[in-house]
């Protein structure tokens, strides 16, 4: 099993959010590009370019989040509604629903 990275419109709004961390992937305007793979053999901090964003595993992401923000993330599940996330910003609860854990976890 492999935790997936975040898409682009993920990468862009954390970057705008402040993460700002060196990643092995990465996405270049909305290109993806990993170290090692496709002939890249360098990396760089991602985030420097104007046109790049860092790509964290989501729960690389979800931990800068907790740690950093002090936003809890939990993704749960109900026979009735599916997946749905609750997003515990300093005692403010956000709820949507999902089909699927990893579209509730990239909301």
């Amino acid at each position: 099993m492999e935790d997936k990275l975040i898409t682009y419109d993920c990468a862009k709004l954390a970057k705008e959010k402040g993460f700002n961390e060196y990643t092995k992937a990465w996405y270049y305007h909305d290109v993806l590009v990993e170290y090692g793979k496709n002939g890249i053999r360098e990396m760089y901090q991602n985030n420097m370019h104007e046109y790049c964003y860092s790509a964290p595993t989501q729960s690389l992401l979800q931990r800068w989040l907790r740690e950093e923000k002090g936003i809890i993330l939990q993704i749960r599940f109900s026979r009735t509604f599916g997946y749905y996330y609750d997003i515990d910003r300093h005692g403010v609860v956000d709820r949507k629903y999902y089909d699927t854990y990893e579209l509730a976890l990239e909301a």
